[in-house]
């Protein structure tokens, strides 16, 4: 059954069933922390995959999972046959995760889970995970201009990015002659 109006994810109770792309997948809204192991296993698989070219370090598996076990924000998990393919947290107006399963990656999870966490209006992207920064692009997401150093550490960086509201929404990002984002925006 699908419904038409979003569950109260304040609540973290109910379920709702998204058509997605080829798949019957219930996104629930949950409490992380009782979700953590889950939530750590989606994270691992899809940030090990996505973020190879980035880190050579290995998955800081305790961190990750103390993470999402102390995480006090809501949380959407995307369930099929009751597995954890995917899921979507926030804390406040900012959008803190979006993993996917690589396997059910490209089915139209990711934007049905950005959907359905709620009113997130910036996020942290790595500048080099190209993939993620495109994926937000296709939906409205512009690059703030602002960067930082990911606590990480090494060479990797962070992006803001933001949601325009209002007119700056049908916006783009101004680039220079080699397609470098400029701090500003401009008509698409």
């Amino acid at each position: 059954t699908t419904t038409s109006s979003p569950p109260d994810f304040a609540l973290f109770t109910g379920a709702i069933v998204v058509p997605v792309i080829a798949m019957d997948v219930r996104l629930v809204a949950v409490k992380g922390s009782t979700h953590a192991g889950q939530l750590l296993a989606v994270h691992q698989a899809s940030a090990t995959r996505a973020y190879a070219h980035i880190f050579s370090e290995p998955f800081p598996r305790a961190e990750v999972l103390a993470r999402w076990a102390n995480h006090n924000g809501p949380v959407v998990i995307a369930l099929c046959r009751d597995d954890v393919i995917g899921f979507a947290a926030a804390a406040g107006d900012t959008l803190d995760a979006l993993f996917v399963l690589p396997s059910d990656a490209g089915a139209g999870l990711g934007t049905a889970l950005l959907d359905a966490i709620g009113p997130v209006v910036r996020l942290w992207v790595l500048a080099d995970n190209q993939a993620a920064r495109a994926f937000y692009e296709r939906r409205g997401w512009r690059w703030s201009g602002v960067a930082e150093e990911s606590p990480r550490g090494g060479d990797v960086i962070k992006l803001l990015y933001v949601r325009p509201q209002g007119p700056l929404a049908n916006m783009a990002p101004l680039s220079d002659a080699k397609g470098v984002a400029i701090v500003g925006y401009g008509l698409a």
